[in-house]
């Protein structure tokens, strides 16, 4: 599953004990015509941030991709309005 995930939304599949107002990525999945028990996130994205979030229910997947400390290159875009 492909998500944006929008601002307020944490990439857990589980709420914060420290800070129960915000959802999960899981409970955005709520009601979608497949089971989605089994799903959890790759990566990872702030609660602040929003963008592109892959979802799997491949167990594996997660181990087999590089950790946020390798050495892969990444390229980011960011965009600012006014100051």
């Amino acid at each position: 599953v492909l998500l944006n995930k929008p601002r307020g939304v944490l990439t857990a599949k589980a709420r914060d004990p420290s800070n129960l107002d915000l959802p999960t990525v899981l409970e955005v999945l709520v009601g979608l015509p497949f089971p989605t028990e089994r799903i959890s996130p790759v990566g990872r994205l702030d609660a602040d941030s929003e963008g592109l979030l892959l979802l799997t229910d491949d167990g594996g997947l997660p181990q087999r991709m590089p950790p946020p400390t390798s050495a892969c290159r990444k390229t980011y875009l960011a965009v600012a309005r006014g100051y």
